[in-house]
């Protein structure tokens, strides 16, 4: 049982709304934030694999890909540069105009219609492009449960004691008495649509993440728990139950699966008791400076493929019949 404590506490959200703003503080954003490696898109595209990558929650401003980006919360018909190439913008303005939004929906029924359109939009591109990877942010779910907060704890200033651990059976018997709370039918919503894009690609790995643990800890996730990590597919063991697996394992196990460099600058590790094979992947003290830039598949910059990553014929086959590439 996790008592009320400072991790419960709402948080700066919670204060700016109930507290007068009195000019000491002040929010802001940013969708950079400094990193000592490059975005796993800029790795793929610099070591010759292609991408496709939607919705990212992070970003820089060259948002150049060997393949194709969207950045659906950018979107602006004076201004195309939220997608890559130009083309898919000009794709995504004319989908946009194709569809009528639904009068007298409640705002979460609306946000959901929006994210789905964008879904649909999205596994276009994906069957369009082909990608040796796609990444796809997805955030209804966080939408959903900011939105719906006060579910939680609407007349408290901490948030009532909550479990730490449920059993299936309790989280089943949960689940079924708020069944028709928003929260938590987001979950199913989403289900649903990640079924879809699974039905799409049946011979694709698919790997779930979280981007942040979930508890009733407050409002800036305070003290939230581990997030969630799902690895499914034709060679992913089946009824594993990872351990000791972090977010920060997803980007090198990609980066192996798709035979490219890991750099010894990540701190985590490929997730091989996943697979029903091992994964053998060359390591680098650093990736290059020129990783961030234009791709382009005949510039020099893609010479590093070729030549540090040759690949056999029989490994690209047993790579193509796992689904790891086309």
């Amino acid at each position: 049982i996790m008592e009320p404590s400072i991790d419960t506490f709402y948080g700066l959200y919670y204060l700016v709304q109930v507290i007068p703003k009195p000019g000491l503080w002040e929010l802001t954003s940013s969708t950079t934030k400094p990193r000592a490696t490059p975005f796993l898109w800029e790795i793929l595209s610099f070591y010759g694999r292609s991408v496709t990558v939607i919705d990212p929650y992070i970003i820089d401003n060259d948002k150049t890909v060997k393949g194709a980006m969207i950045i659906f919360r950018e979107a602006d018909p004076e201004n195309t540069s939220y997608a890559y190439p130009v083309m898919v913008a000009e794709k995504w303005r004319k989908f946009v105009e194709s569809k009528k939004v639904p009068k007298n929906m409640d705002q979460l029924d609306l946000f959901f219609w929006r994210f789905e359109k964008e879904a649909d939009f999205a596994m276009d591109l994906m069957e369009e492009f082909d990608s040796d990877l796609t990444v796809y942010y997805f955030p209804y779910l966080d939408t959903a449960a900011h939105y719906n907060w006060n579910f939680y704890s609407p007349d408290d200033f901490f948030l009532s004691w909550t479990p730490r651990s449920l059993s299936n059976e309790e989280w089943k018997n949960v689940v079924l008495d708020n069944i028709d709370n928003a929260g938590f039918s987001a979950y199913i919503r989403v289900d649903r649509l990640i079924q879809r894009i699974v039905d799409a690609n049946p011979k694709a790995m698919f790997v779930l993440v979280s981007d942040h643990g979930w508890s009733y800890s407050g409002y800036e996730h305070f003290g939230s728990p581990d997030g969630v990590v799902i690895f499914s597919g034709p060679n992913i063991k089946r009824g594993l139950a990872l351990q000791k697996v972090s977010i920060l394992d997803i980007t090198p196990t990609v980066l192996g699966a798709l035979n490219v460099p890991v750099s010894e600058e990540f701190d985590g590790h490929i997730v091989n008791h996943a697979f029903n094979w091992e994964i053998m992947s060359k390591r680098v003290s650093r990736y290059p400076d020129a990783i961030v830039g234009e791709p382009d598949s005949d510039s020099e910059s893609f010479s590093h493929d070729t030549d540090e990553l040759s690949i056999s014929r029989e490994e690209k086959e047993r790579l193509r019949a796992l689904g790891y590439i086309q």
